[in-house]
């Protein structure tokens, strides 16, 4: 089943506080294009996959898309952030990022 993500200009909250969160890689390619905030998406979580493909250059907002996410370590260097203009504590507390 393809889902169709664009759709959404609000992502925010939707993984949060989940422990035991279980995602296969597909979640790599969702077209996130049309997305304008994405807080909180992995605030509390155990989430560790690759989402170097979203493109989120029409994101604003993250803020708190990783806070107090202990495993995530995976590269974002694709990502287009030229029109984020808030990213409060997108990674306090993310220990295992680097």
């Amino acid at each position: 089943m393809l889902l169709y993500y664009h759709v959404f200009t609000i992502f925010s909250c939707f993984f949060s506080n989940c422990p035991l969160l279980i995602v296969n890689n597909s979640i790599n390619n969702w077209d996130m294009s049309g997305v304008v905030i994405a807080n909180n998406l992995f605030k509390d979580s155990y989430f560790n996959h690759t989402l170097n493909n979203w493109d989120i250059q029409n994101v604003e907002f993250l803020d708190s898309i990783f806070q107090n996410n202990v495993n995530f370590n995976q590269p974002l260097n694709n990502w287009n952030t030229q029109n984020c203009t808030r990213l409060f504590s997108a990674f306090e507390n993310a220990i295992s990022f680097n």
